[in-house]
């Protein structure tokens, strides 16, 4: 469904003579190997939100492991400097 939804809009903004130049998305397989194969000269991010989801995500599941206690305290930190990080980084491609 999510590949159908991104084919559609970029048919759209090719029948209007719009290039698209760069694209956010989330972590989605599929439309990660379409524009791979298909928009090579668009630039391809993720959506910041999704990776910090997934992070934070990885990180509960990490501390509720065996000796592991010790990084719970640390979550909300490491997230928002993942934030950080994709906020203050500049990206002259962009």
């Amino acid at each position: 469904m999510e590949k159908k939804g991104l084919l559609r809009s970029v048919e759209f903004f090719k029948y209007h003579g719009i290039r698209i130049k760069s694209l956010i998305t989330d972590r989605h397989v599929q439309i990660v190997r379409w524009l791979r194969e298909h928009m090579t000269d668009t630039q391809h991010c993720f959506d910041t939100w999704h990776v910090a989801k997934g992070l934070k995500k990885k990180l509960h599941a990490l501390s509720k492991e065996q000796d592991s206690s010790h990084i719970t305290p640390w979550i909300k930190s490491l997230v928002n400097h993942l934030y950080w990080t994709a906020s203050s980084s500049p990206n002259q491609n962009i």
